[in-house]
C-alpha cells in the first residue's frame, strides 16, 4: 500500500483560488465558481511558476509586514496608509506582469473572455435584483439572504454561459478540480 506521503507525491500541482479573473473595477478576484482556474489546463510547470510569482509579490514578507503593521495600529498616519496602498499596488502590478509572461496567448485569451462573462453574469444580477436591496434595506437578516440569491443567481448565469466558451477539455478539467 502506498504511504500517504506517496501519495502526495503523486498527487498533480493545484493553482488553488489564484486570483486570475478581472471584476468590475478592474480588480483581481478567485475562482467565482468551483474548479474554473483548472479551465485553464496550466501545465506542472506553470503552476509552480504562478505560485513563486505570488509568494515573491503580494505573498512577499515585507509587504505582508506592512499590512500586520496597519492592522495592528489604529493610530497609523494617512502617510503610512498611502505607502501600503502603493507598495500593494506595485506588487499587484508585478504580479499581473508576470503572470502574462507565463500564460499563452490562449490562456490570456480565455481569462479575458471569462472575466467578461463573470462581469455580465454580476450585470445582469444587478438589474434583476436592484430593486429588491431597496425593499429590505435596514433589515439584516433579508439582505444576508438576498445577497446568497445574489450570488447563487451570478454563479447560476455564468455556469451557462461558460458551456459557451469552455470546450469539453476544459469543463472536464474544471468538473474534475470542483470535487
Amino acid at each position: 500500500f502506498p504511504t500517504s506521503s506517496h501519495a502526495q507525491k503523486d498527487k498533480k500541482p493545484s493553482i488553488g483560488n489564484f486570483a486570475f479573473w478581472t471584476v468590475k473595477g478592474d480588480q483581481k478576484a478567485g475562482p467565482p465558481v468551483p474548479g474554473l482556474n483548472a479551465a485553464l489546463l496550466l501545465s506542472d510547470e506553470q503552476i509552480a511558476q504562478l505560485q513563486a510569482a505570488q509568494r515573491e509579490t503580494l505573498g512577499s514578507e515585507a509587504l505582508q509586514e506592512m499590512g500586520r503593521k496597519l492592522k495592528g495600529n489604529p493610530n497609523a498616519s494617512d502617510a503610512e496608509r498611502d505607502a501600503a496602498r502603493r507598495a500593494y499596488a506595485e506588487a499587484q502590478g508585478k504580479l499581473q506582469d508576470r503572470v502574462n509572461g507565463i500564460l499563452t496567448a490562449a490562456q490570456k485569451n480565455l481569462v479575458e473572455k471569462i472575466s467578461a462573462a463573470m462581469n455580465d453574469a454580476q450585470q445582469s444580477a444587478i438589474n434583476t435584483f436592484q430593486n429588491q436591496y431597496g425593499n429590505v434595506k435596514g433589515n439584516d437578516a433579508e439582505t444576508k439572504r438576498l445577497h446568497e440569491e445574489f450570488r447563487a443567481h451570478v454563479e447560476r448565469d455564468l455556469q451557462t454561459r461558460l458551456q459557451c466558451i469552455l470546450n469539453v477539455d476544459q469543463r472536464t478539467a474544471m468538473a474534475q478540480a470542483a470535487e
